[in-house]
């Protein structure tokens, strides 16, 4: 049977209160060296466990850019870069263990502007970089890391009181 443990971050710094954000969890494997600085015959990994969080809409109802990570063995919160876009309810994915590919969203909750737009956040260089691509304009998409491809699905709306048209993006990071 498994069973759950609540994790008490330290006192340090950390998120706001937020809504409409989106969690991704990656692990850092990297390979575990012996006393002479090679790596270990048995090429053992060993990871740190890391937790993100993207965006999401504020208290004071601003929509945020801000991403973070919650490091596991240190059981500490750490701000990174924040991306190019301010989104909320939107979709991210980890890709790899490495990347973060965050897509769509709203830009602004009070005029329900609603944004294409996809980013990758490689979390090694820890630098941002948007992807261009084609597809209709949706508040919400559910985003899979399947066979190396990252799977969009996309619903939206071509004119109002029409009816729902949804496709499939596919992203393959080179």
């Amino acid at each position: 049977m498994r069973s759950f443990q609540v994790v008490e971050p330290d006192s340090g710094k950390r998120p706001s209160a937020r809504y409409g954000h989106t969690t991704a969890a990656q692990r850092h494997l990297q390979p575990l060296y012996s006393s002479f600085g090679i790596p270990s015959e048995s090429s053992e990994l060993f990871g740190e466990e890391s937790i993100y969080i993207h965006g999401g809409m504020l208290p004071n109802g601003s929509v945020s850019a801000e991403l973070w990570q919650f490091q596991l063995k240190t059981s500490s919160w750490r701000q990174l870069p924040s991306s190019p876009l301010a989104v909320a309810d939107h979709a991210m994915v980890s890709v790899d263990n490495r990347w973060l590919v965050v897509h769509g969203g709203q830009c602004d909750a009070r005029h329900g502007s609603i944004t294409i737009d996809m980013y990758v956040y490689d979390s090694m260089a820890e630098t941002w970089e948007q992807v261009h691509y084609k597809a209709g304009k949706c508040d919400h998409v559910c985003c899979m890391y399947v066979r190396q491809e990252v799977a969009l699905y996309v619903p939206y709306v071509r004119a109002p009181g029409s009816s729902c048209v949804c496709t499939i993006c596919t992203y393959v990071r080179k």
